[in-house]
């Protein structure tokens, strides 16, 4: 420590003090056309952070796409309301609130809101550098 610093402090990694702050009154929405499904922002939209979250709401009979996809890195969902269906290539998962879920999406995958109710779902994505 003869420059007042530790070896390890030296040779760490940088800190980043990047904070992305999205107040839910300022949240970026879109809405589908051919589904009773909204998306919200969780964060912001800048493509500048690793983690890409939004919350799903889906109305009885939403689904996130109108065919299944294998878009993204790895994702945490949790379940915040409801009850739905992710449907991973062959299997599928009946979760509701409180369920939380990891997946790597190598095969398609689709939310569906088979309950009766409004569901709600934040889904964070980790995003995959090229």
């Amino acid at each position: 420590m003869a420059l007042g610093v530790s070896l390890s402090k030296f040779f760490a990694e940088p800190e980043t003090s990047a904070v992305g702050l999205v107040r839910a009154s300022a949240r970026q929405k879109l809405t589908s056309t051919w589904s009773p499904v909204s998306i919200e922002a969780l964060a912001p939209l800048d493509g500048s952070g690793m983690l890409e979250p939004v919350m799903i709401t889906m109305a009885p009979g939403g689904r996130s796409g109108k065919y299944p996809a294998a878009l993204g890195g790895e994702k945490f969902a949790l379940i915040f309301e409801g009850e739905v269906t992710l449907t991973l290539g062959e299997k599928v998962y009946v979760l509701r609130h409180g369920d939380a879920i990891t997946f790597t999406p190598a095969n398609e995958h689709q939310w569906d809101n088979t309950g009766a109710g409004p569901a709600q779902v934040m889904i964070v994505t980790r995003r995959v550098l090229p």
